[in-house]
């Protein structure tokens, strides 16, 4: 009986944890990379819709604060239609500066007009005399040249300002004044205050000594940081780029600057990344969150899937366990419709084969144990016979030696002579079936002429022959060389012959002849002794069997040697066999390779 100890579970190594362990990062990993791939794509594509959005934003309010310069600048360039400035009258001078700041009184301060000599004609002002003085000598001199001055910005209680100066032209087109003004900016700081970028974007707008004009933002401090920070880290030219910044509290920002045309100065949009990006802030939640969620479910997915593979292979263990204690009765009944139905049969087929092997090798054990206590019991029966014959003439020769006359003692010992000889032959078969029994017989296989081996045994038991007056008769016209040990043929022969010579009557006849088939060479002893019935026939090559009947009972032999007989063809690779009926005699055959 096989035996089988279960181990206890070791759930670190079991296979289902093995198989999550090796699906789930897999299948995390390959989630997390295409995560992260979707994250950097949507970084990358948001990167530059923000770029895009902050460049537009820029170039909408320079647009616009553009367009109130230029405004500005046309409400100043004056077309008179007279040759000179003396033919303007003053009335008309006074008219040319209401108008201005009627029109523009959100804007402008101040108008003065001037002749080229800079004698001021006339002037409008709404009181504040020290912006009247700012930058007027070079403000006529350029506009004096025909072309517009805008005087650098310069702040009067913080406030913002700058002068526009423009030549007053007579209708041939020749500079015969000049006019100029004040300007603040509330226009220009409106817009730039109205000018939004999602939720948190502003603007600044900056002069050409990197002055802040206007600002979107009441934070001064963190205006004046990005000025002094961001903007440095930007290109210096004039058109519009955009970077992605940390500034220095280690926020990141988007900041984006253009320069205006005309006057030089500088729009910059700012905008926190934490606003511009909040889209993708969001998506990457998202991509967490789903993220998360996909963990959950592969691992709720792994944990079925590894309890489907593993729950069978499960089974697989309990009834191997079972078919360990030798239960191989539990089969396995359940299916999966899958690979594992093979295995699972395969298993079930080697239980049942296993079933009948164990059944088979007890079964044999039993014979076994059975054969070798018939073999003990035999063979300590056929032993005693002739050690008792031999012992009787010798004990009856010594103890009575003037009993019997010399020839009397001389047959005497001739019995004793042929008990031992019994003896002899015994204990030879018993050591032939022993050594074929322990695989312990040694073979020397090589080509053998049959027809010496048959001629041999032939000569051998001529005197066992003549003395039954038996003819043996040997046909040796299809005799060829075989593939056998040359001492086991010869004792295969002699004891197919002896056989024959044995069991018929005085005056038989035997025949020995060969014939080929399949590169095998059969060879025959054919006799017409006694013969045998089909169940002895059955019977005939084991162990200690003898034929019992009225013709045989009085043939002394040991039931050994056609079982010998038979080892010794089959080891060399060879079949034998017979051919009997009752009174019609024997044909046995052996077959074994030819040459």
């Amino acid at each position: 009986m096989l035996n089988s100890q279960k181990s206890p579970k070791n759930h670190h190594g079991t296979l289902r944890g093995k198989f999550m362990r090796g699906l789930i990062p897999i299948t995390l990993g390959s989630l997390l990379i295409l995560g992260a791939a979707s994250a950097f794509i949507t970084y990358q594509t948001k990167k530059q819709d923000v770029f895009e959005i902050a460049e537009q934003n820029v170039n909408y309010t320079s647009s616009n604060i553009e367009r109130v310069v230029s405004r500005q600048v046309s409400n100043f360039w004056i077309n008179v239609a007279v040759d000179s400035i003396d033919n303007i009258g003053t009335a008309s001078i006074n008219s040319i500066l209401n108008r201005l700041l009627e029109e523009e009184s959100n804007i402008v301060i101040s108008a003065s007009f001037m002749d080229l000599k800079g004698n001021t004609l006339a002037e409008k002002h709404s009181g504040q005399e020290e912006l009247l003085t700012w930058e007027t000598t070079e403000a006529f001199r350029v506009a004096s040249l025909n072309k517009v001055y805008i005087s650098p910005v310069w702040f009067v209680a913080n406030k913002p300002y700058i002068r526009i100066s423009s030549p007053v032209a007579n209708k041939e087109g020749k500079v015969i004044g000049v006019l100029t003004g004040v300007l603040n900016f509330n226009d220009i700081q409106k817009i730039v205050k109205e000018t939004k970028i999602g939720n948190s974007g502003f603007s600044i707008l900056l002069d050409r000594e990197s002055h802040i004009i206007a600002s979107g933002s009441e934070n001064y401090f963190v205006v004046d940081e990005v000025k002094n920070g961001a903007l440095s880290s930007l290109p210096k030219n004039n058109n519009k780029n955009s970077k992605l910044i940390r500034d220095e509290n280690g926020k990141y920002i988007v900041v984006t600057k253009q320069k205006l045309a005309n006057p030089n100065w500088m729009i910059v949009s700012i905008w926190p990344a934490v606003d511009a990006f909040s889209v993708m802030f969001t998506v990457a939640w998202q991509i967490v969150i789903v993220f998360l969620l996909a963990g959950l479910f592969v691992y709720i997915f792994s944990w079925l899937i590894a309890a489907r593979v593993v729950s069978p292979i499960e089974k697989l263990r309990e009834a191997a366990l079972l078919l360990g204690e030798g239960k191989f009765q539990n089969k396995i009944q359940f299916r999966t419709n899958d690979e594992l139905d093979d295995l699972i049969e395969g298993f079930n087929s080697m239980s049942t084969e296993l079933e009948r092997l164990v059944s088979e090798i007890v079964q044999k054990q039993k014979t076994i144990t059975k054969q070798k206590d018939e073999f003990v019991f035999i063979a300590a029966h056929e032993l005693r016979a002739p050690v008792t014959a031999v012992r009787w003439v010798l004990d009856d020769v010594i103890n009575n030696p003037k009993r019997r006359s010399w020839a009397e003692t001389i047959e005497y010992l001739k019995k004793a002579f042929s008990a031992n000889e019994r003896l002899v032959q015994l204990i030879s078969d018993l050591l032939e079936v022993a050594r074929s029994d322990s695989n312990k017989m040694t073979l020397n296989i090589q080509p053998v002429d049959i027809k010496t081996v048959v001629e041999t045994s032939i000569t051998e038991m001529s005197s066992l022959a003549e003395k039954s007056q038996h003819q043996v008769t040997y046909l040796n016209q299809n005799a060829v060389s075989v593939l056998a040990d040359q001492n086991k043929l010869d004792e295969v022969m002699n004891n197919l012959v002896s056989n024959a010579i044995k069991y018929m009557k005085p005056g038989g006849k035997i025949e020995i002849y060969h014939e080929t088939k399949a590169g095998q060479l059969i060879t025959s002893v054919k006799d017409d002794g006694f013969g045998m019935s089909t169940e002895a026939q059955k019977q005939l090559f084991t162990k200690f069997y003898r034929v019992e009947s009225d013709e045989t009972k009085d043939i002394q032999g040991t039931g050994l040697g056609l079982f010998i007989t038979k080892q010794l063809v089959e080891k060399m690779g060879g079949r034998i066999w017979v051919e009997s009926k009752p009174g019609l005699g024997s044909i046995f055959s052996f077959s074994l390779p030819s040459c």
